[in-house]
């Protein structure tokens, strides 16, 4: 005991707490103990005792003293245990990253849902994998975008990918013309297939359709361009479409490597079956290409509309085979093997013929004439007239179908004249009268036949602009970046992405190159096309003002009368060489200048003079004796209209041409006469003078090349409304960037630009001239630009908002078919479009994939409208 300094006290009789008191160590003190003896350990001390105190207190006993081992012994308890936790937290994610060659750890076991959260990764892939994933593209028939959001598994997917706010199909919004130009890249005037029933304009008994018993959609001559299977198989790659619509044609002499005729009885776990046993076949078997089609949810929508428990159900079994395709991918270890995509071909719209509109045009023309009117009505959402058997002209033809007032529920065009956007005209298969109704509204030459409403409760084929024919586009797999915003975009350019994901060349298409590289991982790089930044500046491509010659006045009112301008007045003009970039700049930020035709040869030339000042900037043609493009801004300062006086920016643009100062020495003088309101041809502005910040009479602004012949009617109509419309845009921190200019494409190949020949003075076919050497436009162009409030990325083509028109110029002062709104927003483009028609290149300060994406721009609302 000597060696204790203290004990514990356990009273046992009344369960007192312990408590430590301190041990005496004077001898002479002295205690009473009584009881059994004290226990002692093995090693000797002393164990317990039983003793009494003088006040008589029993019972207590002494406890163990503690070893140094039992204080530490709950800190190395808890040290290995944090230990253990360590060691197991690391193992666990070492396993979770090496899952690809050890799937047996995580992975297989591992819910499909929770798996698509992990970044994919090729090179987990198991050995003997192909050197490149391969592609697979699911199709689901007539999946409206918006429908995805009741399909659990497609939303996981599109969650953990990307997912596209919709795509656009091509015109018509029907089956083969959009699964045709999903593989080809090419719209239906150019791929052939223009609808999903149609007659050769060669041969009118020449009759190609889906559900033919005669088989004469299998005739290869109906069939052009080059799919994408042919495309990879020349390039040593196996391709296996799985009911894809045109695979089982012998294509150029060829068909995919593995194709499987259309069933639809097949079920979904026997499709998704078909499609892992083909991507775990050996690496010399492996398909490079994976093409499925499947019927639903179309083929239900047709029968029951899109509200029912039918239709749910028809949701249910697509959303099933996306759930089965990425549950098989994780079970075999192929997750991060394999590119994926979910795509529809167009949407769907509910259609009750005994509730909604339906439009019966036989009582417009008499019994003969319909009875000998080749006409194509399929479903009512399109039809097609070709009114040549009939004895009519299509003018006349054109004449009775007129539409009654702006209020019309359908539109009626010659194919030439249809919006350039839809890109439907140059085929003999497109008959010349075309009629196009609103949404759900269906067009009959007669009263539909009684099963009709049996098989067109929802229907699809209007115009693709319409928010319910929008399709679907979701992608995941390793190739694809992850939670990247998109934008909408044609079909068109699926082909492009596909050739980039197999690593082919593609073949010329429709698409325009680079459009989707912002979405994938590792792009190609692109060596041709002229956008880049300072690579090609304004002064390589235009000529100096120097190289316009003399330039003379004319004054309405003053017959033959002109005068040379002052040497200030022409030192002025030179202060606008293409050297100063400090206007580029000004007119067009980082968007870059214009580009004209001949870029190929980037070289400073005469025939395109680059002119500029404050107030606007223009690029104009010697050639053509007229700007191709002119640029300004329309903004809110002290010298515009107030706000709630913007329309009178309309009457700007519609005002008289006071004088026009000649811009080159061989422009003729511009008649007088034209400036009066009798002539049905005036001389009108790109840049309206009195929007300018300084005097009206500047020399610039009244020049010639800001000047363009224009239709009386539409100047003060459409084009004036037009200007009232785009003014409600303009905000005092959002000023509009302008870019306009004329369209000349009046001749074939519609949707192109003439060729030069055509325009030049002499061998000119365009109608109606105002002088002898400007052309009259067929149409004219406009593209809007102001900053995007909230960016979705930080790259450049993602701080603007882009919105842009192609107007048919037309001796009218309104269009009868349609309120303004609709109108302008029908007649929409994208800037690839207005490319086209213009042999422009727009965007050129910017690298080929961030101007492809803003060229590739859609218009589907203009600002400040959601009604379609």
């Amino acid at each position: 005991m000597a060696g204790m300094e203290s004990f514990q006290l356990l009273n046992m009789e009344d369960d007192e707490e312990l408590t430590h008191i301190p041990l005496e160590r004077n001898p002479s003190k002295k205690f009473r103990a009584s009881g059994p003896p004290g226990r002692r350990t093995s090693d000797g001390s002393l164990e317990s005792l039983h003793f009494t105190f003088d006040n008589g207190r029993t019972g207590a006993r002494f406890a163990q003293p503690r070893s140094w081992t039992a204080i530490v012994r709950p800190w190395m308890i808890a040290a290995v245990i944090s230990v253990l936790c360590v060691v197991i937290g690391f193992l666990a994610c070492k396993a979770t990253q090496a899952y690809g060659s050890r799937p047996e750890l995580l992975a297989s076991q591992m819910d499909w849902r929770e798996r698509i959260k992990f970044l994919p990764d090729f090179a987990r892939c198991p050995a003997g994998f192909a050197d490149r994933p391969p592609l697979l593209v699911v199709s689901m028939d007539g999946l409206q975008a918006d429908l995805v959001e009741r399909m659990n598994s497609l939303l996981a997917v599109g969650a953990a990918g990307l997912r596209a706010p919709y795509m656009r199909p091509v015109f018509p919004t029907a089956t083969f013309p959009n699964h045709f130009s999903i593989v080809t890249g090419l719209y239906p005037e150019s791929h052939g297939i223009i609808d999903n029933e149609f007659w050769d304009g060669g041969n009118l008994s020449h009759i190609f359709h889906i559900d033919s018993h005669t088989g004469t959609q299998f005739d290869p001559s109906w069939w052009k361009g080059i799919p994408i299977w042919q495309l990879a198989q020349e390039h040593g790659q196996r391709v296996l479409a799985h009911y894809w619509p045109g695979s089982e044609v012998q294509i150029n002499g060829m068909t995919p490597t593995t194709y499987v005729n259309f069933s639809t009885t097949e079920s979904v776990e026997s499709r998704v079956k078909v499609l892992i046993d083909a991507l775990l076949l050996p690496k010399d078997e492996r398909y490079h290409l994976l093409l499925t089609y499947f019927h639903k949810p179309d083929s239900i929508a047709h029968y029951n509309g899109t509200h029912g428990a039918e239709y749910s159900a028809a949701l249910a079994s697509a959303d099933q085979l996306a759930e089965l395709l990425m549950k098989g991918l994780v079970e075999h270890n192929l997750l991060d093997c394999v590119d994926v995509l979910f795509i529809s071909d167009h949407g769907v719209a509910d259609y009750d013929v005994d509730v909604n509109p339906t439009v019966r045009l036989r009582k417009m023309l008499d019994e003969e004439k319909w009875d000998n009117t080749k006409i194509h009505q399929g479903l009512g959402s399109i039809m097609r007239i070709d009114p040549f058997q009939s004895g009519w002209s299509v003018q006349q033809m054109m004449d009775s179908l007129s539409c009654p007032n702006d209020s019309s529920p359908y539109q009626v065009y010659m194919k030439q004249d249809l919006p350039r956007r839809v890109h439907y005209a140059n085929s003999d298969r497109i008959s010349p009268i075309i009629l196009t109704p609103n949404i759900s509204i269906g067009l009959h030459t007669h009263q539909p036949p009684k099963d009709y409403k049996i098989w067109a409760t929802a229907m699809h084929g209007w115009d693709n602009i319409y928010a319910r024919m929008r399709a679907s586009f979701i992608a995941y797999g390793p190739s694809f970046l992850r939670h990247v915003p998109m934008q909408p975009f044609p079909n068109v350019e699926l082909f492009g992405l596909f050739c980039q994901l197999l690593g082919l060349n593609a073949s010329s298409n429709n698409g325009t190159v680079g459009s989707l590289n912002y979405i994938l991982r590792n792009p190609r790089n692109f060596t041709h096309g002229t956008s880049g930044g300072d690579r090609i500046g304004v002064g390589k491509v235009y000529g100096t003002v120097a190289d316009l010659g003399i330039i003379d006045l004319v004054v309405c009112g003053d017959v033959n009368s002109s005068t040379h301008l002052s040497e200030k007045q022409k030192s002025d003009l030179r202060s606008a060489d293409p050297s100063a970039d400090d206007f580029v700049r000004y007119h067009f930020g980082r968007l870059g200048v214009p580009l004209p035709p001949s870029v190929d040869v980037p070289r400073a030339s005469p025939d395109f003079v680059f002119l500029a000042d404050f107030d606007f900037a223009s690029g104009y043609s010697r050639e053509l004796n007229v700007a191709l493009w002119t640029a300004f801004q329309l903004k809110l300062t002290s010298t515009t209209p107030d706000p709630d006086q913007k329309t009178a920016v309309g009457a700007y643009f519609a005002g008289l041409v006071r004088k026009v100062y000649r811009a080159s020495d061989s422009v003729k003088n511009i008649h007088c006469s034209a400036s009066g309101t009798t002539h049905p041809n005036v001389p009108a502005y790109f840049f309206p003078p009195e929007l300018a910040r300084n005097s009206v009479d500047s020399v610039l602004r009244n020049l010639s090349s800001n000047t363009v012949t224009m239709h009386q009617t539409f100047k003060t109509g459409v084009w004036k409304r037009f200007w009232d419309l785009a003014s409600s845009w303009i905000t005092s921190d959002r000023p509009l960037r302008v870019v306009i200019g004329p369209v000349f494409d009046s001749f074939e190949p519609f949707g192109q630009a003439d060729h030069f020949d055509m325009r030049r003075p002499g061998r000119r076919q365009t109608a109606l001239p105002l002088d002898e050497d400007q052309l009259l436009a067929s149409h004219f162009y406009v593209i809007l630009s102001r900053p995007a409030l909230s960016p979705e990325c930080a790259t450049e083509s993602c701080q603007h908002e882009v919105m842009s028109f192609v107007l048919p110029h037309k001796e009218a002062d309104t269009h009868p078919c349609q309120k303004d709104g609709f109108y302008f927003l029908t007649h929409s483009a994208t800037v690839r479009d207005i490319e086209l028609l213009t042999g422009l290149e727009f965007f050129s300060g910017l690298a080929v994939d961030e101007a492809a994406r803003l060229k590739t721009r859609l218009t589907d609302a203009l600002w400040g409208d959601q009604t379609l």
